[in-house]
């Protein structure tokens, strides 16, 4: 009879322990990391940034946008001539032409990437600061970002944090820079050869006209419009 009645005295014993357990865990509430105290996951802070607004938009961009501006002005004008008088022209002012062509786009492509330089330098340079001084662990570029909330785009205050700060853009003087080829030397040959007469023997000639140097190639005028170039950078 003892173990008759042994056995639902401890089914009845197991039952109300366990009902004493579960009424213990549903009284205390779900800790948090702030009750527990750990940092070890640390919130992250994300920005975006539209980098075209900031060279576009930013005193340092429009200022190197209006030096671009006035520089192609004046080299289009120099085209432009030379356009003219190679269409009625000879051989050699529709290869002078082709060369200024070709150096006009090396002198933009040029000038342009030393301002854009000067700009991104200082830009990464006050985006940093920004990032650091608000405690923002990421700052992504907006083109980048799929989806974000317009509360997170950081483009304003990045322009104005620019505008605040000093850019030192290369100088660009429209003047130093000169697409029109130098004229050939067509008097040198002659006076080589009066020279020649003077000095050399009876029956010695005269230097030949074709050895006389051409027109200057367009990597010459390169060559002189990049020293151009680099000064002015």
């Amino acid at each position: 009879m003892n173990r008759i009645f042994s056995r639902p005295l401890r089914l009845a014993t197991g039952l109300f322990l366990c009902v004493l357990v579960l009424a213990a865990g549903c009284s205390q509430e779900p800790a948090t990391k702030s009750d527990t105290g750990d940092k070890s996951e640390p919130a992250m802070h994300v920005a975006v940034v539209d980098e075209s607004r900031v060279f576009n938009e930013s005193n340092a961009g429009l200022e190197g946008v209006k030096m671009l501006n006035e520089l192609n002005k004046s080299l289009r004008e120099q085209l432009t001539a030379m356009q003219t008088k190679a269409q009625n022209g000879t051989d050699q002012d529709v290869a002078g032409f082709r060369g200024a062509v070709q150096q006009y786009q090396d002198i933009m492509n040029n000038q342009q990437r030393a301002l854009y330089d000067a700009v991104q330098e200082k830009y990464v340079s006050v985006l940093t600061k920004y990032r650091e001084d608000h405690g923002i662990a990421v700052v992504f570029g907006q083109e980048n970002a799929v989806s974000f909330d317009p509360d997170v785009d950081i483009t304003t205050q990045v322009i104005e944090a620019l505008n605040a700060a000093k850019v030192e853009l290369p100088e660009i003087d429209p003047a130093t820079f000169d697409l029109t080829p130098k004229p050939a030397a067509e008097e040198a040959p002659a006076a080589q050869e009066s020279s020649m007469e003077k000095t050399a023997p009876e029956n010695a000639t005269a230097a030949p006209a074709t050895e006389a140097p051409e027109a200057p190639a367009a990597e010459n005028a390169s060559g002189a419009n990049a020293t151009g170039a680099n000064a002015t950078e």
